[in-house]
């Protein structure tokens, strides 16, 4: 007849079981009315990907740590920032940029100021060709930018 069946559409469940298929794991601390949260998985290595309904997904012993931190009804800010910051016991400070999934035109270099002051770092001990090549180049890793 020439028709063609239409596709069917995939199901969102609104109820997830507990068991060792949940994708939730063991931990979940909902942020909204929406079902927005953050918890642990049984899929460890989906964490730091954009692959579920905007949940923040941890290890999970790491979300057992936080959930018995948290209290009900604290408050929550949520920081996308795809720009890490790190000074080892020597004092040599390392910089990680991710590719920005949001695409929401961050200021790196700005952002890394911003971090450098934070922890007391002055700018001129600072390779800042090598700040500008780890921001460009997005690769998610830990590059030495002081010039220690």
């Amino acid at each position: 007849n020439g028709l063609t069946k239409k596709p069917e559409e995939p199901e969102v469940k609104t109820e997830i079981k507990p068991g060792i298929n949940n994708p939730l794991g063991n931990w979940y601390m909902g942020i909204n009315k929406n079902g927005l949260g953050i918890h642990s998985t049984n899929a460890p290595a989906s964490i730091g990907y954009s692959v579920t309904h905007s949940c923040i997904r941890m290890n999970p012993k790491s979300a057992a740590e936080l959930f018995n931190l948290v209290k009900v009804n604290t408050p929550v800010k949520i920081i996308y920032q795809p720009i890490k910051l790190d000074i080892d016991g020597k004092k040599q400070v390392y910089l990680e940029v991710y590719k920005n999934v949001y695409d929401n035109n961050l200021k790196t270099v700005s952002i890394v100021k911003t971090l450098l002051k934070k922890y007391n770092i002055k700018n001129e001990d600072i390779d800042w060709k090598k700040v500008e090549e780890v921001a460009i180049g997005k690769k998610g890793l830990p590059i030495k930018i002081s010039k220690i």
